[in-house]
């Protein structure tokens, strides 16, 4: 990103309050953050900040942005005939309607497959670890909601 891109990516927040004389400090903090998300957080800023946000909230909207991630594969296979699979405290039946079907069968997809130490039942970490869809959405959504919350951002 050019000094003029952030100056035009932030120009829709001159209306706010206590605006910058200039715009260095945001470039020393943000000339390394991908345009296109600037803009998506300036967006946003634009209909929740009060005032002029610092380089450090608008990337902490940034950071709260949605990543990239791999398409998730649907791994439900729906039951010809529901079953119930207990009952509720209140009584009402868990009635299962799909089958779940692992995108990693060592895991379960939980990220953790078995493993010994020692003659002793462990734990290791998976080798799907780096590749399942459904860990990498996880771990995503994680960080983003740990950088709202040390930030105090709210979610876009």
């Amino acid at each position: 990103m050019t000094f003029p891109e952030l100056q035009q990516a932030l120009d829709g927040l001159r209306g706010l309050s206590f605006p910058p004389q200039s715009l260095q400090t945001h470039w020393l903090g943000l000339q390394d953050v991908d345009l296109a998300a600037l803009r998506r957080a300036v967006q946003h800023a634009a209909k929740t900040c009060a005032r002029f946000p610092a380089p450090a909230e608008l990337r902490a909207l940034i950071e709260a942005q949605p990543r990239d991630l791999p398409e998730v594969p649907v791994l439900t296979t729906p039951l010809e005939t529901p079953r119930v699979v207990g009952t509720l405290p209140t009584g009402r039946p868990i009635v299962q309607t799909a089958e779940y079907d692992a995108w990693c069968p060592e895991c379960d997809d939980s990220g953790w497959a078995p493993a010994e130490l020692g003659g002793a039942p462990a734990v290791r970490r998976c080798r799907c670890w780096s590749d399942n869809p459904l860990l990498l959405r996880a771990r995503d959504v994680q960080a983003r909601l740990a950088a709202q919350r040390t930030a105090g951002v709210k979610a876009p």
